[in-house]
């Protein structure tokens, strides 16, 4: 490999300057016996372990559980990803086994089912849209609402009411009551 003193401190290393056959010299020598840097140890005391996210503290930091570590309490974490998985989430947590406060999640650990069904959600002041590949479901005790990718809407419940202070309308190619 042909190494060239930078470009920028060509113009500084003239043909007339004395530093020229010094720095000359250090790119040959380099061209010769590349250096290389040496490996660096792990930090000390680090390790990464998996967790679960338990939920949030009232100062909006990740609580989770390092089983095995810090008496299996949960611990208040910093973290690099968003955890909108919730509560329950498989995470991966670097932390010092000696001090509590360090842990940060550095990812969530999914699996393949997972990663099969993709969901999403957006919010952006003024309209929420959740966005579903099959089905989403909102369900609260015995009433739910489904709607499907085939254009179904579905609404059980032991009650159902449709109020409105406009006109009420229901439309479709056949309407069956009852």
């Amino acid at each position: 490999m042909k190494l060239d003193p930078a470009p920028h401190l060509q113009p500084a290393l003239g043909e007339a300057s004395e530093a020229a056959p010094a720095v000359s010299t250090l790119f040959r020598a380099l061209e010769e016996r590349p250096v290389t840097a040496p490996a660096l140890p792990p930090a000390p005391g680090l390790a990464t372990v998996r967790g679960q996210l338990v939920g949030f503290d009232a100062e909006g930091m990740a609580l989770v559980s390092l089983p095995g570590l810090f008496a299996d309490a949960a611990v208040a974490a910093a973290t690099t990803v968003d955890l909108a998985a919730g509560a329950g989430a498989e995470v991966l947590v670097a932390v010092d086994p000696s001090n509590d406060r360090s842990a940060v999640v550095t990812g969530l650990i999914r699996s393949h089912a997972a990663r099969a069904t993709p969901v999403s959600a957006r919010v952006d002041g003024e309209r929420v849209e959740i966005v579903a590949q099959k089905e989403m479901v909102l369900s609260c005790g015995s009433a739910s609402i489904t709607l499907t990718a085939a254009g179904k809407v579905l609404i059980q419940g032991r009650y159902v009411l449709s109020r409105s202070t406009g006109p009420n309308k229901i439309k479709g190619a056949v309407i069956d009551i009852n």
